[in-house]
């Protein structure tokens, strides 16, 4: 009898380890990772017009990112090129950089001149990134 006794509680035990890990899983398949969406304007002026253009974007974008990836929801080309220092915006829609009359894209983020390149910003909710073609000041 305390043979039975002992195997019917070793099976109990073990049946009872066997759901614990059953539940423990199906925790584990459910989890989800978030990611958080933020909005952020993108104005493009080259001088002789300006557009604006909306996005949602998830946290952690940069600044470049968001002009590449406006640039190819709405079908117009940027350049760039790669420096040690991180990338320059070389032309957007075709208007390109003019070294000899000292213009080139600067941007701006919410009216203040960038601090960063824009592969360094990483933009925040209710950014608005202002590229502009004008003259550099130095």
């Amino acid at each position: 009898m305390k043979n039975k006794l002992l195997i019917g509680f070793v099976l109990l035990i073990a049946l009872g380890g066997i759901i614990a890990l059953s539940v423990e899983r199906s925790d584990d398949t459910n989890t989800t990772t978030s990611i958080d969406i933020i909005h952020v304007a993108t104005v493009i002026n080259d001088g002789a017009s300006q557009q604006t253009y909306s996005s949602e974007v998830a946290t952690g974008t940069t600044a470049l990112d968001v002009l590449l990836s406006v640039a190819q929801a709405n079908t117009f080309e940027v350049q760039t090129t790669v420096y040690d220092f991180g990338t320059m915006v070389d032309s957007i829609n075709g208007v390109g950089s003019e070294t000899s009359s000292n213009k080139f894209w600067i941007y701006y983020i919410n009216d203040a001149s960038a601090t960063v390149g824009a592969s360094s910003y990483a933009v925040v909710d209710g950014d608005t990134i202002l590229w502009k073609f004008e003259e550099a000041k130095m």
